[in-house]
């Protein structure tokens, strides 16, 4: 489906724990969103939440029982992703990742007391020992290397058939952003890279990661996968990419960049 790049169409959803309820067809939201949401006897929580820059968005969880008719489909949003534009993809992203922390943090871990929203801002106050809780966001870094006019590119174990992307993994404790990218490019590949530069970020909803990106160079080493989360990495030119993720996702956007700077000779 193709929208206008500032539209937002995802602004009321209908969710059944992580899956998001759209139309069999297209799989564009549901119109009788208000219909839904009014089924009180099905419905688990219900939640707003403002969108950058002047939007907001309204959802509905339902129990895990009810049942859509044959118009409708719970998909997991990681499959509607190569089709929403960037507008759509971060407000579905904050819903979910705002419902989720809402759902998972109804009691305080520190006294097991019972949690209410707060007024100001986006946390949970806990009714008995006043703790506030925030939303957790997981940092995980993205690079894009280069080598003499060729970039890597790796299968993960977990990706769909085919597809190639560049490199990433999670921040450890303790860890600069750039020690992570030097550690997990590491790990993955046996590589060790050099002129590390950030390139821009990107929330992503999988379940709560901020996903940091950034551009490097080869400095030594040849590729050995490790084997369990790469099943498969190499080198490619503008002339030989394989399948890659769409160009609105950080890794798209890395390697587009990477094919501005070096394209296909003509």
């Amino acid at each position: 489906m193709s929208h206008t790049p500032n539209h937002l169409s995802f602004s009321q959803l209908v969710f059944q724990g992580s899956l998001v309820l759209v139309s069999s067809a297209d799989h564009t939201v549901p119109a009788d969103f208000h219909a839904i949401s009014g089924k009180d006897h099905c419905v688990v929580s219900r939640g707003t939440a403002p969108v950058h820059p002047h939007d907001e968005i309204q959802w509905v969880e339902v129990e895990t029982t009810f049942t859509p008719t044959e118009e409708y489909v719970f998909l997991n949003p990681r499959v509607l992703f190569p089709s929403l534009n960037a507008v759509d993809f971060a407000a579905l992203g904050r819903a979910l990742q705002i419902m989720d922390f809402r759902r998972t943090n109804a009691f305080c871990g520190r006294c097991g007391g019972a949690t209410k929203q707060s007024t100001t801002e986006e946390a949970r106050v806990c009714h008995h020992c006043k703790s506030t809780l925030y939303p957790v966001i997981a940092p995980a870094i993205i690079v894009g290397i280069e080598r003499d006019g060729k970039i890597l590119l790796a299968r993960g174990s977990q990706h769909p058939a085919g597809r190639f992307s560049v490199l990433a993994g999670f921040v450890e404790p303790g860890e600069t952003l750039e020690q992570a990218v030097i550690r997990e490019v590491h790990e993955e590949v046996s590589i060790d890279i050099k002129e590390i530069k950030y390139f821009g970020s990107q929330p992503w909803p999988f379940p709560h990661s901020l996903m940091v990106g950034f551009t490097a160079k080869w400095a030594s080493g040849e590729i050995v996968i490790d084997g369990n989360e790469i099943a498969h990495a190499d080198w490619f030119d503008a002339s030989s990419m394989p399948n890659i993720p769409p160009s609105h996702s950080i890794s798209g956007r890395i390697i587009e960049h990477f094919l501005k700077h070096y394209p296909q000779p003509s």
